[in-house]
């Protein structure tokens, strides 16, 4: 494990990484404000902001290319793409101020962009953005979705909220269309393998959460495919990469750790 550093301040976050090892996220300034960084070579680079006090990156392609969410010079939070050295607004699906709000989750090889953004109504739509348009792929019935991950083919994944708002699915949206995949989605390889997570019954009036891998458009738990006994409860599925690697997040023997499963 190896220190990244810091942009003067004292805490940073990689969030993404690409097939050259290099790393995108955010880091705290020696003001406290937050900026979204690059590290490569050794060296952690201020990307800046689209005008405001913070920004904050989450994925970064095989191109370089680096996307997130920064504060504008009126302080709205807007999505943004760093390209070239230089960073764009990516716009929002309508809303209006003050919930004139937009962020960028994942970037593919192909250069299209998903997240969420805000409508005129106050509701929050996921969205895809190619080509200088940012398209709203709906919900599953409900007011509410938001889109976390985009493989190669250009298939999607996230969580949308059903009829009444009550329950949110996973999902996945292919060739425009949006499929619903019950719990939540967190990233999707480019075989279409999509992991996340998912609640499990339990005797406590709390929610419990495992990681799962969707099946047949079914979540499987993660904790019934690993040995008894390891001491492991695996709570999410944070990604997953073409060989069906996975990494998340859980506890082993009541301690939270980092995971990462090989498949046999």
């Amino acid at each position: 494990m190896t220190d990244l550093g810091a942009l003067g301040g004292e805490y940073s976050a990689g969030q993404g990484i690409n097939a050259a090892g290099a790393i995108a996220g955010y880091s705290t300034l020696s003001t406290g404000f937050y900026r979204a960084f690059v590290y490569s070579n050794g060296q952690m680079a201020n990307l800046g902001t689209l005008g405001g006090n913070y920004s904050a990156a989450y994925a970064i392609n095989s191109a370089g290319q680096i996307v997130g969410q920064s504060a504008t010079t009126n302080n709205l939070q807007h999505a943004f793409l760093y390209s070239g050295g230089a960073i764009a607004d990516l716009g929002t699906l309508g809303g209006a101020a003050p919930s004139e709000s937009t962020i960028a989750y994942a970037i593919n090889d192909s250069g299209t962009i998903v997240g969420y953004s805000y409508l005129p109504d106050g509701n929050f739509h996921g969205f895809v953005y190619s080509q200088g348009k940012m398209t709203d792929i709906g919900t599953l019935g409900g007011d509410w979705s938001q889109a976390y991950a985009i493989n190669l083919a250009g298939q999607v994944t996230g969580q949308a909220y059903l009829k009444g708002n009550t329950a949110a699915h996973a999902f996945l949206y292919s060739a425009g269309k949006m499929t619903g995949l019950g719990a939540s989605g967190l990233a999707i390889n480019s075989s279409g393998a999509i992991v996340g997570s998912a609640d499990v019954p339990n005797n406590t009036r709390y929610e419990v959460y495992h990681a799962v891998i969707f099946e047949k458009g079914k979540p499987v738990d993660l904790n019934k495919l690993i040995p008894t006994g390891s001491g492991w409860v695996l709570s999410a599925a944070t990604s997953i990469n073409g060989s069906g690697e996975i990494v998340g997040c859980g506890l082993i023997h009541n301690v939270s750790h980092g995971f990462l499963l090989t498949p046999k």
